[in-house]
């Protein structure tokens, strides 16, 4: 389940939460990128995951692309492993 935040001005920073991974995410709109910011509840320093975002629908669909890597990383044990 994926929740967002719009708020009305159309340069706001639109908040992307998925809690069943524990992640969230933000779209600057005017730097045109979406960044992890938090990761099961401890701050991130705001990784930029996409670039080049022009409008909502886009950094939707780099938020879910970025969920279904990780939810295969996840599956893979790769999150988990000690280097």
């Amino acid at each position: 389940m994926l929740e967002v935040k719009v708020f009305n001005a159309p340069e706001a920073i639109q908040h992307f939460r998925s809690p069943n991974l524990g992640l969230e995410f933000e779209w600057h709109p005017g730097a045109k990128k979406v960044y992890l910011i938090r990761q099961n509840g401890t701050q991130r320093s705001g990784e930029a995951i996409a670039h080049d975002i022009e409008n909502h629908g886009a950094a939707w669909n780099a938020v879910l692309i970025f969920q279904r890597g990780f939810r295969e990383c996840q599956r893979a044990g790769a999150l988990n492993a000690k280097v």
